[in-house]
């Protein structure tokens, strides 16, 4: 606990580094592009708690850019924004530094909570199932390969002229 509870936090095109520990800290103020680095990357997961957002003095072009992110981090805010335009916009402007990560940012008992998680590419997951279509015809091959060169035995053994195999 570095920061007090109650101190507004003005993000004004500088960073906040978490440092790797869970925060909390009063209303956050996002005037200009900025930094939230959690610490070290993909580490536990980290949460930032804020009491609210200044929805009020967010100019609505200004984001917010999150680092060295691990999976399940969280930045909270102790208000429910549901529907409010102005954190919504604020909320589209988040972004990630590893690309291979995007947000998810859920609305209900009485908070809202912006929380990390792995979510695949597309491309990913279709390599993925090229890769395994790919072994599995490998290996469907392979056994034929071995259940013919067993029948071709099994008919020289038995019989005096030889299977055309």
């Amino acid at each position: 606990n570095q920061i007090s509870e109650g101190t507004q936090v003005t993000m004004a095109g500088g960073t906040v580094a978490l440092g790797g520990y869970n925060e909390a800290a009063g209303r956050l103020a996002v005037t200009a592009d900025s930094i939230f680095d959690f610490g070290t990357a993909g580490v536990g997961s980290n949460t930032f708690t804020f009491s609210d957002f200044d929805t009020a003095g967010y100019g609505g072009s200004a984001g917010l850019t999150l680092q060295n992110v691990g999976i399940g981090s969280r930045v909270v805010f102790q208000t429910n924004y549901t529907g409010d335009t102005a954190f919504n916009t604020f909320a589209s402007k988040v972004s990630f530094s590893d690309a291979n990560l995007q947000s998810q940012i859920s609305f209900g008992g009485g908070t809202t909570t912006l929380t990390v998680a792995a979510i695949p590419d597309a491309r990913v997951a279709w390599a993925a199932g090229v890769l395994c279509g790919l072994i599995g015809l490998v290996e469907l091959r392979r056994r034929q390969s071995d259940g013919e060169s067993r029948r071709c035995e099994a008919g020289r053994a038995g019989s005096m002229t030889p299977p055309a195999c």
